[in-house]
């Protein structure tokens, strides 16, 4: 169903109507004609629907304080949406968006709902497009301690620089180890996920800081890079 900000006619949309989709880029709002793709069964697909799957029924197992706290934790914390309002979730989208990625990163699912502010996002973050002896590196500056830090990484693969709007193309790579303090090599992570880069593409990469005993990620910081250097 499509979201509509209303003006004096129309201000802003987004979502489908009909046969028509609403979107927006850096140029402002578009509709196109609506696709039907194909159904996606990827691996990462496929574990993505598990995820969803399992957290969802792990949701009957709690006890009814434990959903009340979690229904509470969610009017407490509101989400902003695609047009930039807050929704309110309900007890069991918010527990299944605090324990989705837990599950496909192998952690134990939270039974209560966090007690701590999300974790403090980077200061800074550069991409290195030069591929130097298989090295891609995201480098930034923390703003907390780095004995804290695990990163998230999303990222998708663009051949040329036509597209900078690719906040719906972006794809989860991995997370990097505990205790990066000023660079991460995405390289490996980007290509597993998403095939081999190539001399001209442009890697487009976001990255958040991920807390694993809240569950919660901070607000991202991106960057983008002409890939060459590979011989």
């Amino acid at each position: 169903m499509a979201k509509v900000i209303l003006g004096p006619m129309v201000g802003q949309a987004s979502g489908k109507i009909g046969g028509m989709v609403f979107s927006r880029n850096r140029g402002g709002t578009y509709v196109r004609r609506r696709a039907h793709p194909t159904t996606n069964t990827s691996e990462w697909a496929e574990a993505a629907k598990a995820a969803f799957a399992a957290v969802s029924g792990a949701w009957e197992d709690l006890s009814a304080a434990a959903r009340q706290a979690f229904s509470v934790w969610a009017a407490n914390n509101p989400i902003v949406d695609r047009l930039g309002n807050k929704i309110t979730l309900d007890g069991h989208a918010a527990y299944v968006r605090l324990n989705a990625f837990r599950f496909q990163l192998g952690e134990s699912l939270l039974t209560l709902p966090p007690t701590v502010s999300p974790p403090a996002g980077l200061s800074t973050m550069t991409l290195e497009g030069a591929v130097v002896s298989n090295l891609l590196n995201v480098k930034f500056t923390p703003s907390q301690a780095a004995t804290s830090m695990v990163l998230a990484v999303k990222a998708c693969i663009r051949e040329g620089p036509a597209r900078e709007y690719v906040k719906g193309d972006l794809r989860f790579c991995s997370i990097s180890p505990v205790a990066q303090i000023s660079q991460i090599n995405v390289l490996s992570m980007i290509q597993t996920r998403l095939g081999t880069v190539q001399n001209g593409d442009v890697v487009h990469v976001e990255v958040c800081t991920y807390d694993p005993a809240s569950g919660l990620r901070s607000l991202p910081l991106s960057a983008s890079a002409a890939i060459s250097g590979i011989a």
